[in-house]
């Protein structure tokens, strides 16, 4: 018996030491199941997911928060619901939104609302907020592949991630940057401290307890409407139907919908932990939806309830249409009208856990105070980078050609002496050419980048990075458009940048054409409130 145990004594003794490790670690330097879950991946010369980020912050979040409620779903949540506003109806109880991309698939919703609860005791409800167009169903693995894989919430979150991710894991951030960069002698944007790269990010969604501003293409209001026509149909009845993929069999071979597996699996989940799950779908954009996909998944679901009386569907009819005109995707309304769909959530939530109505004060009304406006951008409060200046044959404002030099092409002036506060810019332009015109931001205080706004005459349509509070392009008369970014800036202020590019957020450097050219015809730099 000796002999057989001392062929083991190496094994035995790694296993002692990797245990005296893991124990000696966890008790110098305590971590959260976040930080030793491994699921961010700190590989060489790679950046990590945006998706995983946001999934990192927000369980990160709600392990500190320690909220009564939580919200799980696809991005219609993310950008529509603000706990803040949530919290207003639920008589002292705290709502987190965790939700982050349909991406996730309703496996992934399972993963991040089992995690919370395991880790969160206080938590007495589970709102899944989705769209009709998100409803249960197979994920492609295309998909998937935007949080890391099919099973890669799983692993890191799952019910047996405690066994499967010690707490040296924690240490991964720390000791793998330095090694890939050799102490830092070169440089890799993906090993940089998740606050360093993706500053804005973070901060917003610690703010807000979870809720992102939606940062979808916007177009002009025509071409916007158009899109959303598409949508909806001659008809104003939004598409969707079972396919053959949507069924799988049991162990009985009886075909059963990813809604009736997906909902029940939740519904166990919350009544587990005793909790009430809220189901609950965002207003749509279209005044129906195709049948009998809307009554096969009101029958889906009131099976569920039959079964799980802890399971409560606000909304009966499931679908609310909004003004079209509200949303810029059909899966997102448009900046401006998360407080109306957080108030109604907070309504049916409240309704829910039995708290008696008590309707909130409305909103303040936002006003623009301007600060800073007119048609001119000569020196000294602008100055030029790979642009000659000219002046119109009539009318106001300034021609910016491209030189044909390799570099960065852009008027610039700073913005000093501002308070931290949100601020609006627009320009009024025309653009000759196949440039787009590119508004940026940077701090006075350091080197950091602030978020980007580009504005494409030709699509009719605006683009912006993450941590852009909202933006729009409009078309004005004579082919002249406007393009509009608000964003919060720190004090002590920021240089602001005007200039063009030929692709999309590729500010340069690239070799000028002189045949491209920009015609600036006025701005104009308010606060959002006054700041004075």
């Amino acid at each position: 018996m000796n002999s057989y145990i001392s062929s083991f004594k190496a094994l035995i003794a790694a296993l002692a030491i990797i245990g005296t490790i893991e124990v000696s670690y966890a008790a110098l330097a305590p971590s959260s199941p976040v930080e030793r879950s491994g699921y961010l991946n700190w590989n060489f010369n790679s950046v990590e997911l945006f998706h995983k980020i946001v999934i990192r912050e927000k369980l990160l979040s709600a392990l500190r928060d320690r909220p009564d409620v939580i919200q799980v779903g696809d991005s219609s949540g993310l950008h529509g619901i603000v706990p803040g506003i949530v919290d207003s109806y639920l008589g002292g109880l705290r709502y987190e939104n965790l939700s982050c991309c349909a991406n996730t698939g309703f496996d992934g919703y399972y993963t991040i609302a089992e995690f919370a609860l395991r880790h969160v005791p206080s938590i007495k409800v589970v709102v899944v907020y989705i769209t009709l167009f998100n409803t249960p169903r197979t994920v492609a693995p295309t998909d998937l592949a935007f949080v890391g894989g099919e099973d890669r919430l799983r692993t890191a979150f799952g019910e047996l991630s405690p066994y499967m991710t010690p707490p040296t894991l924690a240490a991964r951030q720390d000791i793998v940057p330095p090694v890939y960069t050799l102490g830092g002698s070169f440089f890799q944007r993906g090993m940089q401290a998740i606050d360093a790269y993706w500053p804005e990010l973070t901060s917003s969604l610690r703010a807000s307890r979870g809720w992102l501003p939606e940062n979808d293409v916007n177009y002009t209001a025509d071409k916007q409407g158009e899109l959303l026509a598409r949508v909806c149909g001659p008809t104003d009845v939004g598409d969707r139907q079972h396919n053959d993929w949507d069924f799988v069999r049991d162990a009985f071979t009886v075909p059963r919908t990813p809604t009736d597996i997906q909902l029940r699996r939740l519904a166990a989940l919350a009544a587990r932990h005793g909790a009430k799950l809220i189901l609950m779908f965002q207003p749509f954009p279209c005044r129906n939806m195709s049948e009998p996909f809307l009554s096969t998944l009101k029958a889906e679901i009131a099976a569920v309830k039959a079964d799980y009386p802890n399971l409560v569907v606000p909304d009966e009819a499931l679908l609310e249409p909004w003004p079209r005109q509200w949303f810029v995707t059909p899966d997102h309304l448009r900046t401006g009208h998360e407080d109306a769909a957080s108030r109604r959530l907070g309504r049916a939530v409240a309704a829910a856990l039995g708290i008696p109505l008590a309707e909130p004060p409305a909103a303040p009304e936002t006003r623009l105070v301007t600060l800073w406006s007119g048609d001119s951008f000569a020196a000294p409060d602008w100055s030029v980078e790979g642009m000659l200046l000219t002046a119109p044959a009539q009318g106001p404002g300034v021609i910016a050609s491209e030189t044909a030099t390799n570099g960065w092409h852009y008027l610039r002036t700073a913005l000093a002496k501002l308070p931290d506060a949100v601020y609006q810019v627009s320009v009024t332009f025309r653009i000759v050419g196949k440039r787009q015109l590119y508004l940026e931001f940077q701090s006075l205080a350091a080197p950091v980048i602030y978020p980007a706004v580009q504005c494409d005459p030709s699509a009719r349509s605006s683009r912006r990075t993450v941590g852009v509070l909202d933006s729009k392009i409009e078309a004005l008369p004579d082919g002249v458009f406007r393009c509009t970014m608000r964003v919060k800036l720190a004090s002590p202020g920021a240089d602001l940048k005007i200039g063009l590019t030929p692709r999309d957020f590729d500010r340069g450097p690239y070799a000028g054409d002189p045949r491209d050219r920009l015609e600036l015809l006025g701005f104009e730099f308010a606060s959002v409130n006054d700041v004075r």
